[in-house]
């Protein structure tokens, strides 16, 4: 199994899974112990998990400017930080989370670009900003 810490932690802390490596460049804070699957000799494999914050299309001005005001302000509230630290996250940079630099990386990350749009139901979305990088997994499985 594969899975992102912010989902695990508590299990891996707990000795309910057992946990073979980390799948980011380096080791995760909150799980000193786990090595890297690149120190274990699996070069070149990095797995990261990144969070979105999204809103209807349409969403008024006003109101996205209220939520990215918030966002900043959270990404900057060390309580915030230390509960994403303890699960083996982290928040991004304040220009990382903006509407435009989650829209970009969108672009980048997907063939067909930021839409969120499918032809069977689901409404398309304006990117409102990065929420958090929950920049680590923990490749596990259970025992």
């Amino acid at each position: 199994m594969c899975d992102q810490t912010t989902n695990t932690t508590g299990q891996i802390i707990g000795g309910k899974v057992k946990v073979y490596g980390v799948t980011s460049k380096t080791r995760v804070p909150s799980l000193p112990n786990i090595p890297t699957l690149a120190e274990q000799g699996l070069r070149n494999f990095e797995v990261v998990v990144w969070h979105g914050l999204y809103v209807p299309k349409g969403t008024p001005k006003p109101v996205l400017d209220r939520l990215n005001a918030a966002l900043q302000d959270s990404i900057k509230d060390a309580d915030f930080k230390a509960n994403l630290a303890k699960l083996g996250a982290e928040p991004v940079s304040a220009d990382r989370a903006k509407p435009e630099a989650l829209h970009k990386l969108l672009a980048r990350r997907s063939p067909s670009g930021p839409r969120s749009s499918r032809k069977r139901g689901s409404t398309q979305t304006e990117n409102l900003g990065h929420q958090s990088r929950g920049r680590r997994k923990a490749s596990s499985r259970c025992p």
